[in-house]
């Protein structure tokens, strides 16, 4: 198994652990996605890593839903998210091997994807993790320049440092935090904000919330 690929393994093993002994009331609690659950967000993580998402089950959702994407994904989480917490983390567990199917198939878009999901469920519960350096900095990476999470426009024109890693993206006013903020923020969590800092965060803060 490749190195990215290994880190995916850790990740979803170490998130799953996390996760284990959550009450009832914890997996219905909100996460910071939108309309969805802890246990949604879960699911929908599984299902991708399942392959659920190919080209042929994003077209028919489209089409199913007026091509309105985060309609039908945010409806198919909730379908998800009726199975029991038990098996949908029993099935998250057992995805570790496989998640080659998930996001674009790339290790580093899958590692993202368990990586900003596991936040959107841990940071509303208060569960801290804590990553190796060398994963927080390849996501960060990622997100910094991925069209996906749309992180150049709000980033334009600042330099990110990490507080905690050995990590910095672009040029000018500062903004400073631990690398997982930085990750959330590029990746359009508002409430991560709160934990940066530097003269560059107002600039930031006004183009998050734009």
């Amino acid at each position: 198994m490749s190195e990215g690929w290994l880190a995916v393994r850790v990740e979803t093993h170490d998130l799953a652990d996390a996760l284990a002994d959550l009450t009832d009331d914890q997996w219905s609690s909100p996460s910071l996605c939108d309309a969805w659950r802890v246990r949604d967000v879960l699911a929908h993580v599984t299902a991708g890593a399942e392959g659920a998402f190919k080209p042929r089950a994003v077209v028919s959702g489209l089409i199913r839903y007026r091509f309105d994407y985060n309609r039908w994904v945010a409806v198919d989480g909730q379908r998800r998210g009726r199975a029991d917490p038990a098996v949908i983390l029993r099935a998250f567990r057992d995805t570790a091997a496989d998640l080659a199917a998930s996001a674009d198939g790339s290790p580093i878009s899958a590692l993202t994807h368990v990586f900003v999901h596991g936040q959107d469920i841990c940071r509303p519960l208060g569960i801290r993790r804590d990553p190796p350096e060398a994963h927080l900095v390849a996501v960060a990476d990622f997100v910094a320049t991925s069209i996906v999470f749309r992180a150049k426009k709000h980033i334009a024109g600042l330099r990110l440092v990490a507080t905690d890693a050995d990590w910095s993206h672009g040029s000018g006013p500062e903004v400073r935090g631990p690398a997982e903020a930085l990750v959330m923020t590029m990746a359009g969590r508002a409430v991560a904000l709160e934990d940066l800092s530097g003269e560059g965060i107002t600039a930031l803060r006004r183009a998050m919330l734009r």
